[in-house]
């Protein structure tokens, strides 16, 4: 008998071998068998992204002579006729999302939607003329990313000044703007550990908190940080898509600097597209191509 691993496993084993030596057949990690992508399934999202890659897609997509190029790109790719057909359908189906007045387009990741053009040369000049403002400091302030006193430079570290757990107050009055929250002069309180943080930060009207979070069972698990948090801004957008921020961004004086955060707020408003289409698809989110049967998916050793 060969020499075999301490888990049972002969080293001479492929990494599909290995695989079915883990996990009981049908299994990867106890996720749902439909959420594994197929080789079928990866070279059709492959020629699909490859294809949404190209900058006139959408334009060329109906051409004859393109299309017949591209089954031959397929062909080399391992694709089978049904399956580039299918990927084809699916390529219209996308082109029908692109209003031709709109600047938003989906990339050639699936979920992953951009724009080159959604910042008007007015709101780029004046992004980088209060960058420069921003810039305009003494060598001993200025905050370079570590390790890197050249290249990198942070005009606004969400990192400075952070919300600290057991040292920083916790204010329960509100504010209605960035200047507003400096009129604030509630003494606030000092939760605790995280936990404490978190259970008084979702008090109920009844004065209990609804702060659940299971612990030991994956994926629960936090990758946050026990001793510190960045903190967020308070952005509002109304019902016709304008954005105003009604709190303090850390690190960027809400005085000195107030006539920036109207632009930070345009340029937000600008992006709001983009976040409806991420959030459509994660609420809506597409079908496999190919679904494979999950108790056929590997080979079984049993008779």
């Amino acid at each position: 008998m060969g020499r075999r691993t301490a888990i049972g496993i002969p080293p001479s084993a492929t990494l599909d071998e290995r695989i079915r030596g883990l996990f009981y057949s049908g299994a990867m990690y106890d996720c749902d068998p439909e959420a594994i992508n197929t080789l079928a399934e990866r070279r059709m999202r492959q020629m699909s992204n490859d294809i949404r890659s190209k900058s006139d897609w959408i334009k060329t997509l109906n051409d004859a002579n393109t299309r017949t190029g591209w089954a031959a790109e397929a062909k080399t790719k391992g694709l089978t006729g049904i399956e580039f057909a299918y990927v084809l359908d699916e390529l219209v189906y996308y082109a029908s999302l692109h209003p031709p007045s709109s600047n938003v387009r989906l990339s050639a990741a699936d979920g992953v939607w951009f724009s080159d053009a959604l910042i008007d040369a007015e709101t780029t000049n004046e992004l980088k003329n209060y960058a420069t403002i921003l810039e305009s400091i003494s060598n001993r302030q200025k905050d370079w990313y570590p390790n890197d006193r050249s290249s990198v430079l942070n005009l606004i570290d969400p990192s400075l000044f952070p919300l600290i757990y057991s040292r920083s107050k916790l204010c329960r009055q509100t504010s209605t703007s960035p200047q507003a929250a400096l009129k604030i002069e509630e003494a606030g309180e000092f939760p605790g550990s995280l936990d404490e943080w978190r259970k008084a930060l979702n008090v109920t009207e009844d004065g209990e908190s609804d702060y659940y979070l299971p612990t030991g069972v994956w994926p629960f698990v936090s990758y946050s940080s026990a001793k510190l948090s960045w903190l967020p801004s308070e952005f509002r957008v109304d019902d016709n898509g304008a954005v105003t921020i009604e709190s303090y961004i850390n690190n960027l004086h809400p005085v000195k600097h107030a006539a920036f955060y109207p632009i930070i707020a345009s340029v937000f408003s600008k992006f709001l597209p983009l976040l409806e289409q991420v959030v459509t698809d994660l609420v809506n989110p597409r079908q496999r191509r190919v679904i494979p049967d999950s108790s056929k998916y590997y080979k079984s050793d049993e008779p």
